[in-house]
């Protein structure tokens, strides 16, 4: 199954990621492993249970919810912890775009799969030898997605920097706090837990954060929130009241005012455009915004990318005939 990748969205001859096997596995407490190499890049989704991702002498522990990629190639080991059973689902990839055939052959620490990732490995995993044009596009958007997500929304474990922000010239507060916010934004936020847990005065953080960057902590902490609430609606359509919950936001109304200022749209007319596209032209708004595939850039130039986003959605509504 050929899927298609790359920038050139205008020919059928663009780069592609092919999409080889899919499959679910047990691995068995007290079984004897041995290391090896896989002829194509995998992805190993732990689906139940813990163990250990050996590569190149380094030893990564694994749980219930994480993801990693295997590099072409290259011996690993995967074995229990301790008397543990596991399992997991194993995705089979050639990548012929080479630009991700050279990041995919770096080494990343395992993501944790958040609900959005999980839900595009379900479909992937569901749907991956499903022979329409629908299927085929839609696996393709994903696996794009979730590869992307090694080298651009990896986590933040260390809470050392930004995965969306060029953060060079920024105090290493400053690239703390962003680490922070990207991975907390989903949560009940406070300046104060961030401080304590940071190890520095809020007040301070506040203060050298607003200076580096020219905005305030909450101000990214709000856009961090419509960003995904972005990525729920253009992927899955998600119904307002869940992603508003998902994202972070308790008010409704403070949830509507800020998305429409800072998108140009409402979230429900911005959804209803979302819901109205077909997987080819989701597969190209995807590729042509640099909200949701692009690696870290200036802030300013990302803010900006909210905008377009929502620019390109809005003019999608505008086509659509009135009711």
């Amino acid at each position: 199954m050929y899927i298609m990748t790359g920038n050139n969205t205008d020919t059928e001859t663009a780069d592609t990621i092919e999409l080889l096997r899919v499959s679910e596995m047990y691995h068995r407490a007290g079984s004897r492993i041995y290391a090896h190499a896989r002829k194509t890049f995998g992805l190993i989704q732990v689906v139940s249970g813990s163990a250990i991702y050996e590569f190149n002498g380094t030893a990564y522990p694994v749980r219930e919810g994480d993801l990693f990629c295997i590099p072409q190639n290259l011996p690993f080991l995967l074995r229990p912890v301790h008397k543990n059973s596991f399992n997991t689902r194993q995705f089979g990839l050639m990548i012929y775009d080479p630009e991700l055939h050279k990041r995919m052959s770096e080494i990343y620490a395992p993501l944790k799969v958040d609900p959005t990732l999980r839900s595009m490995l379900d479909y992937i995993f569901r749907f991956w030898n499903v022979h329409s044009q629908e299927s085929r596009s839609l696996v393709g958007v994903y696996v794009r997605a979730i590869l992307s997500q090694f080298f651009v929304d990896r986590l933040n474990y260390d809470e050392s920097g930004s995965s969306y922000v060029l953060t060079d010239g920024c105090s290493p507060a400053t690239r703390k706090v962003f680490g922070y916010v990207e991975s907390n934004f989903h949560k009940p936020f406070s300046l104060q837990d961030m401080g304590r847990t940071l190890g520095y005065n809020k007040n301070y953080l506040c203060s050298v954060f607003s200076k580096d960057t020219g905005v305030s902590v909450l101000t990214y902490l709000n856009f961090q929130r419509i960003r995904q609430a972005i990525v729920h609606f253009f992927y899955w359509g998600t119904d307002l009241a869940e992603v508003r919950a998902q994202v972070g936001f308790d008010s409704a109304s403070y949830f509507n005012t800020l998305f429409k200022s800072d998108v140009g749209l409402p979230p429900g007319a911005f959804r209803k455009a979302c819901l109205s596209l077909s997987a080819e032209e989701r597969t190209v708004i995807n590729r042509s915004t640099r909200l949701l595939m692009s690696g870290p850039i200036p802030l300013d130039e990302l803010f900006a990318s909210m905008k377009q986003f929502g620019a390109v959605i809005a003019d999608v509504l505008h086509r659509q005939p009135a009711q």
